[in-house]
């Protein structure tokens, strides 16, 4: 559905149109890719998150990051800013997605609907080890972002198969993550699996696949390629 403009408050602090980094993104206009300020001193701990009473769906963390995606994508597969630091509110308004009947894949979201979604809620739901690389020393910042010259593998396939957002020919799709910012400087990138609820990990910078198959964007070169594109991204 037909999207209305980001809030002002998500964000990030870089202007749209500044320039970025070389290189881009294959097919789409230039995107800055800053990471979200961070701010000053630990917001959240590791021991903060224990007790912390988990109410939402172990889907709905796939559900926000696909819902933040969509929002800082013009058209699907081009960026037009990072998001904003997620720890600066405790709550935020996401859509209601629904999968199509028959698909694996195929989502979209309902027109008008939004629901609230916790990222503290997210990080506690996590196993203990988990959240032991994710938070670390404790997180000054957590946000949406996408790697520079990446390439979704699982997007694009997708997209092969007329499911989830149509990506305009000629585009790339780069790699979108949670990505969380702790008190030494380390970052990690996590994306929350839609079905289970765990998260693949990535610690930065540490590199996503870059290049698509032989065989073009969402294609194959045999038996594995789905998994080593997943496991080449998220190898923790």
């Amino acid at each position: 559905m037909p999207l209305a403009a980001p809030p002002a408050q998500w964000v990030a602090g870089v202007a749209a149109g500044s320039a970025a980094p070389a290189p881009t993104f294959v097919g789409c206009a230039a995107a800055p890719a800053e990471p979200a300020p961070a701010l000053a001193g630990p917001l959240v701990t590791v021991a903060g998150l224990q007790g912390v009473a988990i109410t939402q769906s172990k889907h709905l963390n796939n559900v926000a990051l696909k819902w933040f995606r969509q929002l800082l994508e013009d058209p699907p597969g081009c960026p037009m800013r990072v998001g904003a630091n997620l720890l600066t509110q405790e709550v935020w308004n996401v859509g209601v997605m629904f999968r199509h009947e028959g698909q694996t894949m195929g989502f979209d979201f309902m027109e008008g609907q939004m629901q609230p979604w916790s990222w503290r809620q997210m990080l506690a739901a996590m196993p203990y080890e988990t959240q032991l690389r994710v938070v670390g020393d404790g997180l000054t910042a957590l946000a949406v972002e996408y790697e520079v010259g990446s390439y979704d593998h699982k997007r694009h396939f997708a997209a092969n198969k007329g499911q989830g957002p149509a990506i305009p020919a000629g585009t790339q799709a780069p790699v979108w993550d949670f990505v969380a910012t702790q008190l030494g400087g380390t970052r990690v990138a996590f994306h929350p699996d839609y079905k289970t609820g765990k998260c693949g990990l990535r610690v930065l910078p540490a590199q996503a696949p870059t290049e698509p198959p032989y065989s073009g964007k969402g294609g194959s070169w045999g038996r594995g390629t789905y998994r080593w594109y997943k496991s080449t991204a998220y190898p923790h």
